[in-house]
């Protein structure tokens, strides 16, 4: 038992390492919108909340305050003074409790991420700190821990970490921790099965007389690289800031039971489009902090907005979106699903908020939580591994946002519409399949 004891005390260590800290905030974000930690936010390409760039540029919702100014990256081995290739403005004139991180990255490369719009000259930075990436091209990044008063520093006393991954995506924590845990095993085994042996003898017992150890070696390194190969989880992102729904992509008047023409997301692929009973006209007007978004008039009851996307290789579909109506807009919507276009069924019911006073309206510049909707339809298995899945918001209701009645000048609009899921099977799939392997061999070798 005690020996079982150390290994237990050793995997709980090594996972406690991993999935906790004692003394930070950690946030985890890269170059493509993924992101762990506390409350982040996806990264949403969005008009620049600092105008630093005129072009829309991937931004990060922080609900804490942070000190502004900008972390400049340089390249592995580079000096100071060396060109720099990313920029992470942290964004919070205000002061209050809801900050951005802005992620600012060069065009230099054949595959654009979506942080690849262009860095601020060199004259444009907000109090810089410069310091150097780490690991080698194509897989590097950097970790900022930044004193008080440094850009990105939040109040007194509350520390805050950022691992910023320039090259690659954000693994996925549970995958991360069932590989420390694996190890934890490892570290066990050697303390108690090895204790007191020389250095020659430990390898002569792996090489010659324990087989059994080769195979949890063996079996941690494909959990290592199960975890580094890690998809993004951004299937489609509709930003509208390219597509411009009714300016760009037309017409902006279809015509009566006429659907309005299918456009791709900013991020991602997949088909957006709409209809209406009546004659609607569709529009880009200002989004929730962007420039554009998804618009039309002319509501009745079961018109709707739709979104199609390709789930293979992919389960625990999740959906987040911006949403308001005017005064005279609808307030009362559905969210229904379907696998064949044909056939849709509600998830649940909800009420947008009027995009009017007392709300704060929508502008170009200003995100505002009060109007993001997000849902979980990893429940919902039907979604999992199809090659087309459809999600509808639908009007459900002739009672206006203001509570009046629905007016034929009415509008509705969406903006962010985001899609994400996991890979099939996920990678803490895999780790844990190795984990479990690794506390069998373990129990079969010390017949527990």
């Amino acid at each position: 038992m005690k020996r079982l004891t150390k290994t237990l005390f050793a995997f709980g260590f090594a996972y406690a390492i991993t999935a906790t800290s004692l003394f930070a905030q950690i946030y985890t974000f890269d170059e493509y919108g993924n992101s762990t930690g506390p409350g982040i936010s996806p990264g949403l390409l969005q008009a620049d909340p600092s105008g630093g760039l005129a072009v829309p540029v991937l931004v990060y919702n922080v609900p804490i305050p942070l000190v502004t100014g900008d972390l400049v990256l340089i390249e592995a081995g580079q000096p100071a003074n060396a060109q720099y290739s990313d920029v992470v403005r942290f964004w919070d004139p205000t002061g209050g409790n809801l900050s951005q991180i802005i992620f600012y990255s060069d065009q230099d490369e054949t595959t654009l991420a979506p942080a690849d719009t262009g860095l601020p000259s060199i004259g444009n930075l907000i109090n810089p700190v410069f310091i150097n990436e780490v690991g080698p091209e194509g897989n590097n990044g950097a970790v900022w821990s930044p004193p008080a008063g440094a850009p990105g520093s939040s109040l007194p006393g509350v520390a805050v970490q950022y691992n910023i991954i320039s090259d690659g995506v954000v693994p996925e924590p549970s995958s991360l921790a069932l590989l420390m845990g694996g190890l934890g095993v490892l570290i066990g085994i050697n303390r108690f099965r090895q204790k007191g042996l020389p250095r020659k003898g430990q390898l002569e017992l792996l090489n010659k007389q324990n087989p059994m150890k080769k195979i949890i070696l063996l079996t941690a390194a494909f959990a290592a690289v199960s975890l580094v190969t890690a998809k993004a989880d951004i299937l489609a992102d509709w930003t509208f800031e390219t597509s411009q729904p009714g300016v760009l992509t037309l017409p902006a008047s279809p015509g009566a039971g006429v659907a309005f023409p299918g456009f791709s997301p900013e991020i991602g692929s997949g088909t957006a489009s709409g209809l209406h009973v009546g004659a609607a006209t569709y529009s880009s007007p200002s989004g929730n902090g962007s420039f554009h978004s998804f618009s039309s008039t002319l509501w009745a009851v079961g018109d709707y907005y739709q979104f199609e996307v390709n789930t293979l290789g992919y389960s625990g579909i999740k959906l987040s979106f911006d949403q308001t109506s005017s005064n005279t807009g609808p307030r009362g919507y559905d969210l229904d699903y379907s696998t064949d276009g044909v056939n849709f069924y509600n998830f649940t019911s909800y009420t947008v908020l009027a995009n009017a006073s007392p709300n704060t309206p929508w502008n170009a510049s200003t995100y505002n939580s009060a109007y993001t909707f997000s849902d979980d339809l990893s429940a919902v298995s039907a979604l999992n591994n199809q090659s087309t899945v459809f999600f509808r918001l639908v009007d459900n209701s002739t009672v206006s946002a203001s509570g009046g009645t629905v007016g034929t000048l009415g509008t509705d609009r969406v903006d962010n519409f985001v899609v994400s899921a996991a890979p099939v099977p996920e990678p803490a799939t895999s780790a844990l399949c190795v984990l479990g392997g690794l506390v069998c061999l373990v129990a079969r070798r010390l017949r527990f």
